[in-house]
């Protein structure tokens, strides 16, 4: 299949002279994370929510787009496979890809238009939410908009599950509600990454979240739950055990799994965000994540083990932070952790390490509970 065959045709675009402005309303209305940007009928680049929280934008009325947009992001053709194509999208973290032909813009390639193209395979309906769903990083109805921004920025996760006292789901905040949140005078300060608003940081989610997220159970199957994507123009769906929230879906826990499904043999495996560091360490990070993958086999049936690796610019000159975030999805259901250091080797140890402590606790917890099983028949046939 070529990505001609299923991408967007219908492409909202933006100008490189437009204002920022003009996009961050453009986002809030359509729900949409980025756009094409255009000089004059070429196409010019790729504007994103990222792009614009990772700036300091001084004034979104006055600022330009072309101050901000990336210039030169991954793109396709319209004939590139699609197998290659979400590769592609998954490995650079874009939600799109901008098909151009003779430098014109004639489509767009998102996730959804992958995922729904694969929701009709047996592979892909077989698989249930449990087997993908991330446990949920949640917030009270008490937390404040400040410290919600930034445990979603440091998980890096678009979305926040809201309990009320007694633990029950009680709504969802995404960041479609937080730049709601924001006055128009406000948004000066929210777009700048230094600033921080007291007044904003201080609003309980509760006055700001969706009280009707969409919600399903644990053995919901994935094309179920792309229709309800679709139908409900959401990006994430949230997983409940009664009323409590037992994990979160997302879009690119989707495509991961379309992803899994490419893999005939062994199990899909990558490290993304790492491609600028130097050789050595590649290499050495290589080695590290393919030997607990031979460990964890001795145990599970590993499907995918991606490594995602994010770079944090502190300010000071030759010192970035970096942020892992492993998951791990095996015949036992996915597994998840994260760790944060100064140097890339230690930040991967640390979250490899979090990880077999994780999956080999739950393996000694299964047998546990195998052995009070057995015991109980044993007991019940006296």
């Amino acid at each position: 299949m070529l990505v001609k065959d299923i991408m967007s045709k219908k492409v909202l675009s933006v100008s490189k002279d437009d204002n920022v402005q003009k996009f961050i309303s453009l986002m809030q209305k359509k729900r949409i994370h980025e756009v094409p940007v255009l000089d004059k009928n070429n196409f010019y680049g790729m504007i994103s929510y990222k792009d614009i929280i990772s700036k300091t934008i001084v004034n979104p009325e006055k600022d330009k787009i072309k101050k901000v947009m990336n210039s030169h992001p991954p793109k396709v053709t319209p004939d590139t496979n699609v197998e290659d194509a979400a590769r592609l999208l998954f490995n650079t973290g874009t939600r799109c890809l901008p098909v151009i032909d003779n430098k014109k813009l004639v489509g767009l390639l998102s996730y959804s238009d992958i995922i729904k193209s694969a929701i009709n395979s047996k592979e892909f309906r077989k698989i249930k939410a449990e087997d993908v769903m991330a446990p949920p990083i949640l917030a009270s109805m008490d937390t404040e908009i400040g410290k919600a921004r930034v445990v979603m920025r440091e998980g890096n996760v678009s979305a926040l599950p809201v309990i009320d006292h007694n633990g029950n789901l009680g709504g969802i905040v995404t960041t479609f509600d937080l730049l709601k949140s924001i006055k128009k005078h406000e948004r000066i300060s929210w777009y700048s990454a230094a600033a921080q608003m007291d007044k904003i940081m201080r609003i309980p989610l509760s006055t700001i979240m969706n009280q009707a997220p969409v919600t399903t159970g644990v053995k919901t199957s994935l094309t179920q739950i792309v229709n309800l994507m679709t139908e409900n123009k959401t990006s994430t769906i949230v997983i409940l055990k009664g009323k409590i929230p037992e994990g979160v879906v997302t879009a690119k826990d989707l495509l991961e799994a379309y992803m899994s499904t490419l893999s005939k043999k062994g199990v899909y495996y990558d490290i993304i965000g790492i491609e600028k560091e130097d050789s050595f360490i590649l290499d050495t990070a290589d080695r590290m994540v393919r030997d607990t993958i031979k460990k964890i086999a001795t145990v599970y049936e590993p499907q995918s083990f991606l490594v995602h690796v994010k770079k944090h610019e502190t300010g000071v000159r030759g010192r970035s932070k970096y942020s892992i975030r492993i998951r791990s999805n095996t015949n036992k259901g996915m597994f998840i952790s994260q760790s944060y250091d100064w140097d890339l080797r230690d930040a991967i140890g640390e979250a490899l390490d979090k990880l077999e402590v994780v999956m080999f606790k739950e393996r000694d917890h299964i047998k546990d509970k195998s052995k009070k099983n057995a015991q109980l028949r044993k007991n019940l046939r006296r």
